[in-house]
């Protein structure tokens, strides 16, 4: 795991597993069914409603739809992008790779 040098990001601290499920969150939209989250990241031994709720409602949470299901929403894109940033998970686009190299 490599780990940024630049300024910590603003709390709370998420673990770097845990920057990669909201990694994956994003990229598929920010939004989630609870149970496809849970399948997915339970062998990674993250516990989604434990770490949602530890993490806070500013940043990600649950919500319940009309038919009943819960589905998992990053509430907050750009604290989830620092940290992601921060574990060095984030991969920048074109444009933006251009300009960090000049």
């Amino acid at each position: 795991m490599y780990i940024n040098q630049s300024d910590t990001p603003s709390p709370p601290e998420p673990s770097y597993d845990i920057v990669r499920f909201l990694g994956w969150l994003k990229k598929r939209g920010a939004i989630r069914d609870l149970k496809e989250c849970e399948k997915k990241w339970e062998h990674e031994g993250i516990n989604i409603e434990r770490s949602i709720k530890n993490l806070g409602i500013n940043f990600i949470r649950i919500y319940r739809r009309s038919g009943g299901e819960k589905v998992v929403v990053l509430e907050n894109k750009v604290w989830a992008d620092q940290w992601r940033s921060y574990y060095d998970l984030e991969v920048p686009h074109h444009k933006q790779m251009q300009r960090t190299q000049k």
